[in-house]
């Protein structure tokens, strides 16, 4: 259980536009992004953060993904799906197109393999997997659909399927160590996904290859050959390069930067609103917080409206503990109010 006191949204992104213009043909220039982040693994069954997850879809594809603006979950390496009528049986019809980089078809045999691999290491988006889909939950009814037999009915299936990323098999069985494959994996790739790797230097940068025969096609000839990821700390450097136009892409600029580069030499801010919710967790088992009374206090203390000022008006105070596209709560739990905790104790709530 956690107790949100505050969550903002907003995408601290900027990006130089990429037109036909700007990239001219394929392979003339390469993609660049300046990135604060380090990627410390991309092995789909232990990274699990912003930089790790989009990253991984470079390289990696899923049965469902979240497409659009506010995003919705649909289809991507599934062509369809039926759930049974307790709400605990999933089965996915596969596409028969897809293919591994090694140009293996993507088959049931991989979705089970992956899923199995993902709960037996127990890391990263497993989590997202616990007390839903127990080891062995997960079959093949023929090379192309997948069944999901939940331990009790979940709305958010689908949405916690964008994170079951598909492995290759064969790759990981001829990697396999002593690990599972997830020493191969940290820099190494086994997917279906329009790029691969061809450097990983941890710390300084990490470059990524298309793949010209991408299954699922691309969507014209302008695409770049190759995107460089660079590692810089320094916020100076990172606006530095998005407005020498070294850089197509920056993270994590500072409020006050992304607002005076927005619209300057065609640089944009990217637009909101995203799936991105910050939010400060309390242990409330053991130690102060496990006191209800005490959580609910800092909770009623938060000056909210000084959050938001902070991301320059930029983030969007939520009502629970998902962003507005995947919750219909429109009022936010809490305001900032100093006298609300001095209430008797149940009167108010237990957050």
């Amino acid at each position: 259980m956690r107790t949100r006191l505050f969550r903002l949204l907003l995408l601290v992104v900027v990006i130089g536009l990429l037109s036909a213009s700007a990239i001219g043909a394929q392979g003339d220039r390469p993609v660049v992004m300046y990135s604060l982040v380090e990627l410390y693994t991309i092995d789909p069954a232990v990274g699990f953060d912003q930089a790790i997850g989009s990253t991984l879809k470079q390289l990696y594809d899923s049965l469902f993904r979240y497409v659009g603006n506010p995003p919705t979950v649909e289809p991507w390496l599934a062509e369809s799906y039926t759930v049974s009528e307790d709400g605990k049986t999933y089965t996915v019809a596969l596409r028969q197109d897809a293919t591994f980089q090694d140009g293996s078809l993507v088959n049931a045999a991989a979705v089970v393999y992956s899923a199995e691999r993902l709960l037996r290491v127990g890391q990263g988006a497993a989590g997202l997997f616990t007390g839903v889909l127990s080891p062995g939950g997960t079959t093949a009814v023929d090379d192309h659909t997948v069944q999901f037999v939940l331990d009790q009915p979940y709305g958010p299936f689908l949405d916690i399927l964008t994170w079951l990323f598909i492995v290759n098999p064969a790759v990981v069985e001829a990697n396999l160590g002593d690990d599972d494959g997830v020493t191969y994996l940290t820099n190494a790739s086994a997917g279906s996904g329009p790029f691969s790797i061809s450097q990983w230097r941890p710390g300084e940068l990490y470059e990524f290859t298309a793949n010209a025969g991408y299954w699922r096609g691309w969507p014209n000839e302008t695409y770049p050959t190759t995107v460089t990821r660079v590692v810089t700390r320094e916020a100076s450097t990172r606006r530095l390069g998005i407005e020498s136009g070294e850089a197509d892409f920056v993270d994590w600029m500072s409020v006050d930067d992304a607002t005076a580069l927005n619209g300057v030499n065609g640089i944009t801010v990217a637009p909101g609103p995203t799936l991105t919710v910050y939010d400060v967790k309390m242990n409330t088992v053991d130690g102060p917080t496990a006191d209800a009374n005490l959580r609910r206090a800092i909770a009623y203390a938060v000056d909210y409206d000084a959050m938001l000022a902070i991301w320059g008006g930029g983030g969007t105070r939520l009502a629970g503990p998902l962003p507005p596209s995947l919750s219909g709560d429109a009022a936010p739990m809490y305001n900032q109010d100093l006298d609300a905790p001095r209430a008797a104790p149940g009167r108010l709530g237990v957050p």
